[in-house]
């Protein structure tokens, strides 16, 4: 999967969740694991992006920190977290990688919204 398709599903999954009042954030994040999963092996194991040493460290351990924030979340069954981190956290994360904010607003756009 693509860091593009990552992305929709954690912003559909978010929009969902803030707009249309969906209260099964922790069954979308169940779905989305697998793929940041697959992701999180890939950015842990090496640096891809071309980012200098110290900011990719830095982020290792930010995507670490949103890694156990879902899982609280998720351990707890707590929508607030899993929003919160899904949105203000991982979301957030995923942005850093594209190179404009048109291109983040395509893939916005993109999106099928349930």
């Amino acid at each position: 999967m693509e860091l593009s398709e990552l992305y929709q599903m954690v912003y559909t999954s978010c929009v969902q969740f803030a707009v249309y009042q969906k209260k099964n954030i922790s069954d979308r994040v169940k779905e989305i694991l697998p793929y940041l999963n697959s992701f999180t092996n890939e950015f842990m194991s090496f640096n891809a992006y071309g980012i200098e040493e110290q900011d990719y460290r830095t982020l290792q351990l930010l995507l670490l920190d949103i890694l156990k924030d879902l899982e609280l979340g998720l351990n707890f069954q707590d929508a607030v977290i899993l929003e919160d981190t899904m949105e203000y956290g991982l979301l957030k994360f995923l942005e850093l990688f594209f190179s404009t904010e048109r291109e983040l607003t395509t893939l916005k756009e993109a999106c099928t919204i349930e």
